[in-house]
């Protein structure tokens, strides 16, 4: 799994640093923050968002099956959608069905 890092926070870090550099005696620390500030832009960006969290919670509004077998449905606690299968992930809006908060 790649890890992600927010690149306009890295920049703006970098460049925040670079203010408290003293120009004059650390002239070699400049040139390494530069290098990293375009390095950075340099790299490719994706579009992503942070993970969703959620679990399968029991719908008794949504039954199906017959009068001697009646399975209940399961409803995505984020968005709401209801599902018969318990899978890791809602197919509708992503969340990874781990339990966490």
């Amino acid at each position: 799994m790649k890890n992600l890092i927010d690149q306009d926070l890295f920049l703006a870090d970098l460049k925040e640093y670079r203010e408290t550099v003293d120009d004059d005696h650390r002239l070699a620390e400049l040139y390494t923050i530069d290098q990293a500030l375009n390095i950075a832009l340099d790299q490719p960006v994706v579009d992503a968002e942070p993970v969703r969290h959620g679990r399968w919670l029991k719908d008794p509004h949504s039954q199906v099956g017959f009068p001697e077998f009646v399975y209940m449905m399961r409803k995505c606690s984020e968005c709401g959608h209801s599902w018969g299968n318990v899978t890791p992930y809602c197919p509708w809006c992503g969340s990874k069905m781990d339990g966490k908060r």
